[in-house]
């Protein structure tokens, strides 16, 4: 159990150092009319987050975490398709 934290710390360090982008957000447009929708996501998310929040938050941490490398891992791929 210890080698495995030992090596999700090791891999978050180098994530920290790498050139791989992440997705900021900053893109989110919250000063307008939210749809009732987007509203009712909010409150499901807040619930499930109350049901087990460190499991939860883990869960979602390392699925962010993991989706910069698999953003990165994409674009080569399809980079290397086209001619």
């Amino acid at each position: 159990m210890s080698f495995l934290v030992a090596l999700m710390v090791a891999a978050a360090g180098m994530l920290m150092v790498s050139n791989i982008k992440y997705n900021s957000f900053k893109e989110l447009d919250l000063k307008g009319r939210v749809p009732f929708v987007a509203i009712l996501a909010v409150v499901l998310v807040f619930a499930v987050v109350f049901s087990d929040p460190p499991r939860i938050l883990l869960l979602a941490f390392l699925v962010y975490a993991a989706s910069g490398p698999v953003q990165y891992l994409l674009h080569l791929r399809r980079d290397k398709t086209l001619p």
